[in-house]
Formats: C-alpha cells, structure tokens, sequence
C-alpha cells in the first residue's frame, strides 16, 4: 500500500528494489499498487506511472475479482490527489457497486486513526462515513512500518468498547475494519509503539491486534465468509486471524 521503492520511488531502483527480487511472484500474481508519500518525493507521472499500468488514471481505480470489489486510492504526501475529483469518483463507484458485490475493500497509503502510529491522518478519517454508509467491509493501509488492526469503526470514528469478540464478525452493519499491514519491506526498530501507553493512543480501546513483526495479510473469501490472516514474513506463522460472516 504505497513507498513501493525507497527513498523517493524513482525509476532507476524499481529493478533492484522490487522487479527482481519479486520476479517469481510477478510471473504469475497481478500486482495492483497505490502511491504512498514516498512515491511522491520524486515526479510520479515520470517514475511511478511509467513504471505501472493500472486501470483507470493509474491513481485512484478499482477492479473486481468473483463476488469483491477492490477500490484503490491516492493519498499523496499528506492530502489526496486531486482530492475533489477522487472524492467524487470514491462515491460514484461505492453508489454503483455497494449491492453488486458481497465484499468490497478499499486499500490507500496513509492511516486513518491509529494508536501504533505517531499520526492521524484527518484526510483519511473524513473518508469514514463513506466508507461505512456504502458497505466497505475492510480498509488497508501501508505507512506505519508494523501491523495493527482496528476494532471495527462506524462512519463517525467510533468503536463499540462493549465489544470482545474481535476474530469471529458477524454481518458489519454500517462499520469497517481497518488494518495497517506496512511492514512488508522494513520495520522502523528505533520506534516500536505500545498502544497500551496513552502516549501513543487515546483509546486503546480501537486496538483489536498489533504486531511489530516484518509480515503481509492473506485474503480468502468463500463466499459471504471473509477470512483473514496476519502472517510473519520471516517464520510463516500465523499471528493474528478473523473471519467476518454475512
């Protein structure tokens, strides 16, 4: 979900930094990025739409597979990309689509609310009533080097504290589950974030489960189940695991 290739995303490092190490991945799995705010410290109409061939304008798209619907956004350096037309265009496709499709995710860079990151990003939260009011089941997001995932949230960026059930979800009724998975390439050591500490969260209620572990998260939809999974890069084990049923 974003800095794809470090430091600033240009051209000249996609070879090293991603397309070899990954060759056998990309011979046979598509690959459907967004740009993070690193992709955005050099020009990305000259490095990271060059490098891509996305749907739609290459920033802001979505694609199905089966019964789910993918949406991707652009959350630039701090603020969206040409924010009033991808606003525009998030409701547009989410009016169309929200009773088409079981599952929909939406995946971008930045983080909305967060109690393992330094920042909430307010660009972000004021994306959740749409998300809630239009049948997003889970957002995704990259930036924080670790992995945390959310309580479920309703569109005003509250969660039900009564609620201890956090692995087996029935039907999210006008609520999403948000997930920070970005510690696929490498993991921040010098900051390592306890959401326990009020320094770190007002409400560490929101927190479901986090882990500071190099990792990725696996899909697997059968049907109206949705499963997944938080699994550690390095061992291949299993850390953190639900499945929501509608």
């Amino acid at each position: 979900m974003g800095d794809i290739v470090y430091p600033k995303g240009e051209s000249k490092n996609y070879d090293n930094h991603l397309f070899k190490p990954f060759q056998e991945v990309f011979k046979n799995t598509p690959f459907y990025p967004v740009a993070g705010n690193h992709d955005w410290l050099s020009d990305p109409e000259k490095n990271f739409d060059k490098e891509w061939a996305l749907p739609g304008n290459e920033h802001y798209y979505s694609f199905s597979y089966s019964n789910a619907l993918f949406i991707g956004l652009d959350s630039s350096n701090g603020g969206f990309f040409n924010k009033e037309a991808q606003v525009v265009w998030l409701k547009e496709i989410l009016e169309v689509n929200k009773n088409k499709y079981d599952w929909i995710v939406v995946y971008l860079h930045h983080n909305g609310k967060s109690c393992t990151y330094k920042n909430d990003y307010e660009h972000v939260i004021s994306l959740y009533s749409i998300f809630a009011d239009n049948k997003v089941d889970i957002v995704l997001n990259g930036h924080a080097h670790t992995y945390e995932r959310l309580k479920p949230y309703d569109g005003d960026g509250n969660v039900d504290v009564s609620e201890t059930n956090q692995t087996n979800y029935k039907k999210l009724k006008n609520r999403f589950i948000s997930i920070t998975i970005g510690a696929g390439g490498k993991i921040n050591k010098k900051w390592k974030a306890d959401p326990t500490e009020s320094k770190n969260c007002t409400d560490g209620s929101i927190v479901a489960h986090f882990e500071h572990v190099p990792s990725f998260g696996l899909f697997s939809i059968d049907g109206k189940t949705l499963s997944f999974k938080g699994i550690n890069s390095y061992t291949g084990k299993e850390f953190d695991r639900f499945t929501i049923k509608k």
